[in-house]
């Protein structure tokens, strides 16, 4: 194969899935604002025992078995809870930082939000939960392009869809 054949056919698919992805992002976007509403409509829902009425009345049923939770499945933060704190501490650490530094601030901004069940330890594990998800939502920017995925391993770097996505979210 000829290797100015293989970089020519990289940078067109390369810019053939940029211009994808910048048709796709406000749906994206739109789609997990949608997502985290709804798991937060959810958790509240479900911390006061409650659940909405299956036909759809928008009434809430309390019968025995709607108001009992079940004890078997914690409850966790939902990860798009993790975005903006994390955007918000890159911004306040001058935009790019050693990942253990984000994700320590990242637990102090969130800790009026974080579960009991966030605080555990993974299996076979010693780490925290909401720690390992942070980290898991770092990727998940990269992907998205709010976060650089070009930086030194171990610095977080914010883009700059990531700040403009950061001042849309904390503008509403």
């Amino acid at each position: 194969m000829d290797t100015q054949q293989l970089n020519e056919w990289k940078v067109n698919l390369e810019a053939e899935i940029a211009a994808l992805e910048s048709k796709v992002r406000p749906a994206l976007e739109k789609l997990e604002a949608q997502k985290e509403k709804l798991a937060l409509i959810n958790r509240l829902l479900s911390l006061n025992g409650q659940k909405p009425d299956p036909a759809g009345s928008g009434e809430l049923r309390e019968s025995r078995a709607e108001v009992t939770p079940n004890p078997k499945k914690p409850i966790f933060t939902p990860t798009s809870a993790y975005w903006v704190p994390l955007l918000e501490s890159l911004v306040e650490l001058g935009g790019r930082a050693q990942g253990e530094s984000v994700v320590d601030l990242v637990g102090k901004k969130m800790k009026d939000v974080l579960t009991p069940a966030d605080y555990e330890t993974l299996p076979n594990s010693s780490e925290m939960r909401w720690r390992n998800r942070t980290n898991w939502q770092r990727f998940n920017m990269v992907r998205r392009g709010l976060l650089r995925s070009d930086s030194p391993r171990g610095i977080w770097e914010i883009s700059d869809a990531g700040r403009r996505w950061l001042r849309e979210k904390t503008a509403k």
